[in-house]
């Protein structure tokens, strides 16, 4: 596949529950769960090698798994819809990863469409989407019922 940049992003659907969350900020510990997250993984000149490769988490092996071998991850891009109207706008590195950058774009609605620019000029590896719920143990479901990608081929 050649390299794209993604310049925005369409996605559509329906969630059904909600998240658990504590009177702590959505995304602190204990309290990082997201119904949608959709990022954006860049290429760069970040590799796992050596006794960082043993010792990383599966999730950070997964992601390098998806580099060619001349190339390395840049960072994951995170566009994120949340629970707790106190993220709107606002934007972190997560406390995980240096790798993982996130913006807070919106509050989660039962049925939603959200379209929303990029603004990387990143050539991009992958697309992630991603919902967890296991910091605070909720039940929930996301159904993706569209998802329109558009993008610039070099």
């Amino acid at each position: 596949m050649n390299p794209q940049v993604i310049r925005n992003i369409v996605i559509e659907g329906q969630k059904f529950g909600s998240l658990n969350l504590n009177k702590t900020i959505q995304g602190s510990k204990g309290n990082d769960d997201f119904i949608l997250r959709v990022g954006l993984i860049t290429i760069g000149e970040n590799k796992l090698k050596g006794i960082k490769k043993m010792f990383a988490p599966t999730w950070l092996k997964n992601l390098f798994q998806l580099s060619r071998n001349e190339e390395g991850i840049g960072k994951v891009q995170f566009y994120n819809f949340f629970s707790d109207s106190r993220l709107k706008g606002r934007k972190r590195i997560h406390p995980s990863s240096k790798l993982i950058n996130e913006k807070f774009l919106e509050k989660i609605q039962d049925s939603f469409k959200y379209q929303f620019d990029t603004l990387l000029n990143d050539e991009i590896l992958g697309i992630w989407i991603g919902t967890d719920g296991d910091d605070t143990k909720s039940n929930f479901e996301l159904l993706i019922k569209k998802i329109v990608i558009n993008s610039k081929q070099f």
